[in-house]
């Protein structure tokens, strides 16, 4: 069976883009539009600064803990407050600092340290 090729003109409805020139109400209706999604879009961005300003506080802060934690390990060792016993030696002129009995640091008198003033204690 062979198909008849169709002859003349025929037409049917179908839906295209087509510029179209806008009416004043739809060019005021559009620029209020357009006001309104730039407020909204300046509060957004807005929000999102303070939202990052946050996080790039408490990340610098948990990126210095790291790097603290880290260098403590690698060295082993780390810096702590300890009750220590200064051992001033007037002769030398020197202040040795022990931790038990071990000396841990030396260091020169400082000029109020020798004043007797120093060490009146009443």
């Amino acid at each position: 069976m062979t198909k008849k090729k169709p002859t003349g003109t025929k037409s049917r409805q179908a839906v295209h883009t087509l510029q179209i020139r806008l009416t004043e109400k739809e060019l005021l209706e559009r620029g209020k539009r357009a006001g309104d999604v730039s407020g909204q879009l300046s509060v957004k961005n807005y929000t999102l600064d303070e939202i990052k300003k946050k996080y790039k506080g408490e990340i610098d802060a948990l990126e210095k803990e790291l790097e603290t934690l880290l260098n403590t390990i690698r060295s082993g060792q780390e810096d702590r407050e300890v009750n220590c016993n200064e051992e001033f030696n007037f002769d030398e002129g020197v202040v040795n600092v022990m931790n038990g009995t071990e000396l841990v640091r030396t260091r020169l008198m400082q000029d109020h340290e020798r004043q007797d003033s120093f060490w009146n204690f009443d």
